[in-house]
């Protein structure tokens, strides 16, 4: 009963007043209402990139309680990460007392016109654009012609055609007058070709581009710590070649660590653990300024880590214990490769020095509104 009771306590359709009632009195729910529980409130659970490439794990999906009171933002005041079976919410600029967290459910690079797709049939909400940022759904259409074409010269590996097109989708981005995200994928396109090519200083170049738009909305988000990991890695490719400064170098891996303390916070071996191919490079390259990890420290420091943030309750649902909720519920459950229900939410005050706590307050606003989570410090 208490795990049915914590799921029915979360937020679902305007219509399931009865179903919820009904549940609570049978001690038990039918499947299509946790199904539209879940729809609302889960989380898919994104792995950490690792030395700039996203991870195609098995995908995971969980419900958070508490973070599943964050509602969604256009302009976000905090990012996500997840380790273990725990959230973490960091801050990416400061926030008053009062003030509502809110995060981008989204990935940044979307338009304006999937965004409000997604958002609509997932969670019944409304897109907060288009803004300042978001492209002339022409301007876009037009890009993403170009950038289609690209990846078609690219698979027949017609390398000059696809830098052609890419090169031309560029030219509209940056007559476009604005600094859409959804740019971010050409630039990021012509920095790969010009990696094939062995241009490292052109390939930074683009990256630098592609993180500039990718960051106009939100300073920091998975996709950045990928850009910047990447621009890292090109810089120390284009110093190994002798056209980059040890300067140069040092800036690239600041940057790449600022985005990921940004997301994944200031642990000493996550930057480490998650980029061991940049930072094998860098240690040959910056041998004074590497510091002394010694072998095979940053993945016992990653676990330390792992298992000092993963303490706490939490249910893994399986076929057996889904019966508190629903008889047929392991039905549901299986739509999803793996399903977790965790009460720790972290959510940090500062991302820049030692990670500080929050004390956060949940709201109950008058009227039937969504309930808000808002910072009490």
């Amino acid at each position: 009963m208490e795990l049915l009771s914590l799921v029915l306590g979360m937020c679902g359709d305007a219509t399931d007043t009865e179903a919820r009632a009904l549940a609570r009195q049978r001690g038990r729910a039918d499947r299509k209402l946790f199904e539209r529980i879940v729809r609302h409130n889960h989380y898919e659970v994104e792995a950490a990139p690792r030395d700039g490439e996203s991870q195609e794990d098995f995908p995971e999906c969980g419900l958070w309680p508490l973070a599943a009171v964050v509602n969604h933002s256009l302009h976000p005041n905090v990012t996500r990460s997840f380790l273990g079976h725990q959230v973490f919410l960091r801050l990416v600029r400061d926030v008053a007392a009062g003030e509502e967290l809110v995060d981008n459910y989204l990935d940044p690079r979307l338009p304006h016109e999937e965004r409000v797709a997604f958002l609509g049939s997932v969670h019944g909400v409304d897109d907060e654009g288009p803004d300042e940022f978001d492209a002339d759904e022409e301007q876009f259409a037009s890009i993403q012609e170009r950038l289609h074409a690209a990846k078609c010269s690219v698979e027949a590996e017609v390398f000059p055609e696809a830098e052609r097109a890419l090169e031309s989708a560029t030219q509209l981005c940056r007559t476009s007058g604005v600094l859409d995200p959804a740019f971010t994928d050409v630039f990021w396109a012509l920095a790969d070709l010009a990696a094939r090519s062995g241009n490292a200083m052109t390939r930074q170049d683009r990256l630098n581009d592609a993180l500039r738009y990718a960051t106009a909305r939100e300073p920091h988000s998975t996709v950045s710590c990928q850009l910047a990991v990447c621009r890292a890695h090109a810089m120390a490719e284009a110093r190994s070649q002798g056209s980059a400064t040890v300067q140069e170098l040092r800036q690239a891996e600041s940057a790449a660590r600022r985005h990921f303390r940004g997301v994944y916070g200031p642990d000493a071996g996550i930057f480490e653990h998650l980029n061991p191919e940049l930072v094998d490079s860098l240690r040959s390259l910056l041998p004074p300024a590497a510091p002394d990890r010694g072998p095979g420290v940053k993945h016992q420091i990653y676990e330390r880590i792992a298992r000092r943030h993963c303490m706490g309750l939490h249910w893994v649902l399986t076929s057996e214990n889904c019966q508190e909720i629903s008889p047929d519920l392991y039905m549901s459950v299986k739509v999803f490769a793996a399903f977790s229900i965790a009460f720790n939410v972290f959510v940090y005050l500062n991302t820049a020095g030692p990670s500080r706590k929050s004390n956060l307050r949940v709201e109950f606003p008058a009227g039937g509104a969504k309930l808000r989570l808002t910072a009490a410090c």
